[in-house]
């Protein structure tokens, strides 16, 4: 569960789309039977094989206050490998609540679009025109690589592909 005021945000951004190399944002413009999102929310997802797996987040405790309100996470999947996705975005949330939840926002740094692998910190590349960002969780302890980070996550979790 998660508390209302918590930085559950740094869950889609970071640990799930370092694990899951096919992460997307999946858009609730309008009310559909497939995704059980509200309209103009967004929820983080993944796709393989014909097959999506989102993330979404329910209230199951009110109060009068957000730090007294709870919400649980949903994994929602569909199509012939959903299950299989599931678990593994699961098995993200679960490494998020042990290592990283509670820990804050994540250390940026920018570099040279020209700048090799071996010179960058470690943490999570990501590639523009003009410069690589290195993102750096607090409590992060997996691999920068999707590949790699993706088989910790799922070797923590006792699972595989």
């Amino acid at each position: 569960m998660v508390a209302r005021l918590e930085a559950a945000e740094n869950l889609g951004p970071g640990p799930v789309r370092e694990a899951l190399p096919a992460f997307c944002r999946l858009a609730g413009a309008r009310s559909t039977a497939l995704a059980a999102l509200p309209c103009g929310v967004d929820a983080a997802a993944t796709v393989a094989d014909g097959s999506l797996a989102y993330l979404t987040h329910a209230l199951v405790q009110d109060g009068e206050t957000p730090e007294e309100r709870r919400s649980e996470f949903i994994v929602h999947a569909v199509g012939p490998a959903g299950a299989e996705l599931a678990e593994r975005m699961a098995a993200c949330v679960r490494s998020w609540d042990q290592y990283v939840r509670g820990t804050g926002y994540p250390q940026m740094t920018v570099h040279p679009a020209g700048t090799p692998d071996h010179e960058l910190p470690a943490g999570h590349v990501l590639d523009k025109t003009s410069s690589r960002l290195v993102f750096l969780w607090p409590g992060n302890q997996y691999p920068a690589t999707p590949a790699t980070t993706e088989a910790a996550v799922l070797a923590k979790a006792g699972g595989g592909r």
